[in-house]
């Protein structure tokens, strides 16, 4: 700045402190004490320039301290707040009266060397009429530098690019030494200090101001004022911008807006504000400075630098020097529309960098802290500042390789409340939407001010042609309640950012609102759907979002089912209800679970009406699927025997033939059956038959041939002569006997020849059932509606089918000759069973043979001998008498296909009794037992 004289000064650091009374300590030997103490903050000062040295006394009863000064020391005059300070240039040393009594006092003197080397210095006091004295310290005093404003190249500027510095960069801009240099904002942040670029410029060393990602100076020679337009590469245009009476000037810094703003001092020395437009390149305003203190007009310097905040709000580092010597710093607002400080806050900076040179630079980092720099390069320090407190805190090293006349930066933070209030749409605004589709709108607040909000309130309307969604309200993600079926935020609602107190937007804290609506259906297309929305708060202006619009367009959505009718079992899909479906644009939609939403299910084992609910975005459509019952299934028994033993003359079955009996199960009504699993079927034995062996295996044939062979054990239980066939030995569904799909089981038994007398001349028979539950669910049980039978079961023998028990003669006289009586009746006959098996060349021939076991008796016991006589069938044969020692063959027989002959004679042959004459008794019945034999041979 050229109103800105550069001296060698450093700020004074008063550092105040609280101490306990307690009993010095002093060292013998040498008079030295440890409750006075000199400290020097720098490690080494440099020959001719200021130097803090500090001195601490925590004697509470110490009034007065004395500093011998080095004869090349020089004492600088500065005002101490707990001492004064008198040269006593006689002993050329320093007196220290102390102004209050208290347990620590301490002071800051500023010494200057005329002579560089190591120099002790120390301080003494008289306490009861002895001397003590502090420890020493030496002061390492460097020879004094030169420094002709040029800098000094070094290993880190050689690397240096000296490409243009690019000024849209969101870096921190800076003058020193005759470079334009461009430093990290990012870095600085967190403080470390990065140089990105730098380039020679020439003629310019301060006055710094960005704008549109340019920077800019002004410069005055008397009234006239220049403004330069600097580039990148280092470069400038200058312009003319008007005329004002100017004495002394500091510049300055550049509004968000482009107005470029120093201070200067007329002619009368009033300090004014200037403005100068940098897009006109015009001087606009000139305006004498107020001050709402009275005591913060000494506190406005000439010197330092400025910058403006997002508010608009100036702010301008300030330092004052005494006697060459650098004292106090302050920092003030500036209300450049009034032209007014508003506040002075003093520096309060716990370190010393360098006692020449103050605070001459001041820019904004993107986060909002406010950074300060000083010094030439080399020897200087960047800072940041607490704008509440006046704290100073380091950015980086103490003592930098880098220093500053003046800063500027592209930041501008809002330090008061400053909202703003965004909407958006969901479809985005612009686009379309469909009648009884929902738009949901997002309001984004933030608060990119300094200062939090508080009574925020939020405003939207229900935009006509649409209807509220009940409970759609959302407040940072959480449910607000709705107002009377409505959202709060259409009477106004309290918001407040994330994670902040109701009605309390933070600072560079975000809240998000949000509510939906639906676009009724008779809303006419074309037509525009247009919201917005108001923020306010208290001490703040309204804020209102941006309009959003959708433009409402034809719903033509469709969708069309169909109610059903399925028999139980039967396979059932939601697509078997679906007709059709249009997307709001009419296009059509084919079934597909993911744009066709159903709920509902349907049991397709359990009888009864179910409802399925289809969804086609906001279309639903409901179908009923009946669920109906089937036939019930019914059942077919037959039984096929296979005679093993038969022949093919004679299919009979015999006792003790072994039989093949096939079973089988079918059922005739279609869509009928039985639940897998859920059936079995039960054969009897019949009676007069025997498995073949246990050892073997029944063969039990399914669906379309299938077969498999199980041992007799796990099917057959003895105790009760039944067969059990289920999903234990078979498969499951082979038991659903559906319709032509017949189950046969086959096995051999034998029929039992013990068993004579209960079952030959009968047929054999059983009745199986099949048991289970049929599709719909009944318990059922079928059985054939007659025995299944199977005989007659014949002997298998030669035997005698029918013999009378009486053979009666008829009665006769008694005569003086040889009487012949015949049979009372010439029928009488023998009936002979032969149910051999017959085959080819089967021995067919068989005979009767009769003989008598006891003489012709009466009850007399008078007896009658060889009465008994058989006539042969022919003329020739000889009659022959039946008597007790032998039997007499009465009959020849040949079989033939019958199973049934008869053995009879002709009335004049076959069987007589000749009674001689003179034998017989009157009136007496005669009697005696005939044994009949019949036999397949000849006796």
């Amino acid at each position: 700045m050229t109103a800105k004289t550069w001296l060698k000064l450093l700020p004074i650091l008063l550092i105040f402190s609280i101490g306990l009374f307690f009993i010095p300590h002093l060292f013998a030997e040498n008079g030295q004490v440890d409750d006075l103490k000199l400290v020097l903050p720098e490690s080494s000062v440099t020959q001719g320039e200021a130097f803090p040295l500090q001195i601490t006394d925590t004697n509470p009863n110490e009034q007065k301290i004395y500093l011998p000064l080095p004869e090349s020391f020089e004492y600088i005059t500065v005002d101490n707040n707990q001492a004064a300070v008198t040269y006593d240039k006689s002993n050329h040393q320093l007196v220290i009266d102390w102004k209050q009594q208290n347990a620590k006092k301490t002071a800051t003197l500023y010494l200057k060397s005329k002579k560089a080397g190591q120099i002790p210095v120390k301080i003494f006091a008289t306490r009861v009429d002895k001397k003590v004295e502090s420890s020493p310290v030496t002061i390492k005093v460097q020879p004094e530098q030169t420094n002709d404003d040029t800098k000094e190249v070094d290993s880190t500027f050689n690397a240096m690019s000296t490409k243009p510095l690019d000024l849209s960069l969101p870096d921190i801009y800076s003058i020193s030494n005759g470079y334009l240099q461009a430093f990290d904002n990012e870095a600085l942040i967190q403080n470390r200090i990065v140089l990105n670029g730098e380039v020679p410029i020439k003629g310019l060393n301060n006055q710094l101001g960005w704008y549109n990602n340019k920077l800019y100076a002004l410069g005055h020679a008397g009234s006239k004022f220049t403004l330069y337009e600097i580039k990148g590469d280092g470069s400038y245009v200058q312009t003319s911008v008007g005329n004002t009476p100017c004495k002394l000037f500091v510049g300055g810094g550049t509004s968000k807006n482009g107005i470029y703003v120093a201070i200067i001092t007329n002619s009368d020395n009033i300090p004014q504000l200037v403005s100068v437009d940098v897009k006109t390149k015009k001087l606009i305003q000139v305006k004498n400075i107020s001050f709402l203190a009275p005591e913060d007009k000494n506190k406005l310097t000439m010197t330092g630098d400025m910058a403006f905040d997002g508010d608009g709000t100036l702010w301008k580092v300030s330092y004052k020097k005494v006697n060459g010597v650098l004292t106090d710093q302050y920092l003030q607002k500036i209300d450049i529309q009034n032209a007014k400080v508003l506040k002075t806050l003093q520096l309060k900076i716990p370190f010393v960098v360098d006692a020449n040179y103050g605070y001459s630079g001041i820019a904004f980092l993107s986060n909002g802290d406010m950074l300060l720099g000083s010094g030439v390069y080399g020897r200087g320090t960047f800072s940041k500042v607490n704008m509440a407190t006046g704290e100073v805190s380091l950015v980086g090293a103490k003592l930098g390789n880098y220093g500053t006349y003046d800063l500027a930066s592209p930041f501008y933070p809002y330090f008061n409340t400053r909202l703003t209030l965004s909407m958006q749409s969901i479809p985005t605004s612009g686009t379309d939407v469909y009648q009884r589709k929902e738009i949901e709108y997002v309001m984004t607040i933030n608060n990119l001010g300094n200062l939090a909000s508080s009574h925020s309130s939020l405003t939207a309307s229900l935009p006509a042609g649409t209807e509220y969604v009940p409970n759609s309200t959302l407040l940072n993600g959480k449910s607000i309640k709705d107002s009377e079926g409505m959202s709060p935020l259409f009477s106004g609602m309290e918001v407040a950012s994330k994670d902040s107190l109701p009605g309390i937007i933070s600072k560079n804290h975000q809240g998000i609102i949000s509510f939906k609506v639906k676009v009724k259906g008779n809303t006419p297309p074309s037509s525009i759907v247009t919201n917005q929305a108001t923020l306010s708060a208290e001490n703040t202006d309204s804020v209102q979002s941006n309009v959003v619009k959708n433009t409402v367009l034809l719903n033509q959505t469709d969708l069309v089912v169909k109610d059903s009718n399925i028999k139980i079992g039967q396979s059932w899909t939601p697509a078997d209800n679906f007709i059709s479906a249009k997307n709001p644009d009419g296009s059509r939609i084919p079934f597909d679970s993911q744009k066709i939403q159903s709920t509902g299910k349907v049991n397709t084992h359990q009888l009864g009406k179910y409802t399925i609910t289809y969804q086609n975005q906001d279309v639903s459509k409901k179908a009923t699927v009946t669920v109906s019952a089937l036939p019930a299934p019914t059942a077919k028994f037959s039984l096929t025997v296979n005679n093993q033993s038969a022949t093919p003359e004679d299919q009979r079955i015999l006792l003790g033939d072994t039989l093949t009996l096939q079973y089988q199960l079918q059922n005739p009504t279609s869509n009928s059956g039985f639940r897998p699993g859920e059936a079995k079927w039960l054969i009897p034995l019949p009676t007069g038959v025997e498995p073949m062996k246990l050892s073997d295996s029944v063969t039990l044939t399914g669906p379309k041939g299938a077969s498999k062979q199980v041992a007799w054990p796990s099917l057959y239980d003895a105790k009760s002569r039944t067969i059990t066939i289920d999903s234990r030995n078979f498969d499951q569904n082979w038991l659903k006997l559906m319709p032509d799909n017949p189950l046969t089981l086959k096995f051999n038994v034998k029929v039992d020849p013990t068993d004579a007398a209960h079952i030959v001349g009968t047929k054999l028979s059983s009745t199986p059932s099949m048991t289970g539950i049929d599709y719909n669910g009944d318990q059922l049980t079928l059985k054939s509606s007659t025995p299944l039978a199977f005989g007659p079961i014949y002997s298998g023998s030669l035997q005698f089918h029918q013999v009378p028990s009486t053979l009666a003669f008829k009665n006769g006289w008694i005569k003086n000759f040889t009487t012949e009586l015949p049979r009372e009746d010439p029928d009488w006959k023998i009936v002979v069973e032969d149910t051999r098996r017959r085959s080819n060349g089967w021995n067919n021939n068989w005979q009767v043979t009769a003989k008598q076991l006891s003489p012709f008796v009466t009850k007399q016991n008078d007896l009658l001998s060889n009465i008994l006589v058989f006539k042969g069938a022919t003329a020739t044969a000889k009659e022959q008498i039946i008597g007790e020692k032998a039997s007499t063959l009465v009959f020849k027989g040949k079989s033939s296909s019958a199973d049934f002959y008869d053995v009879f004679w002709d009335k004049n042959q076959g069987l007589f009794l000749k009674i001689p004459p003179g034998k017989a008794k009157a009136n007496q019945v005669y009697q005696n037992v005939i044994e009949w034999n019949l036999s397949d041979a000849p006796l």
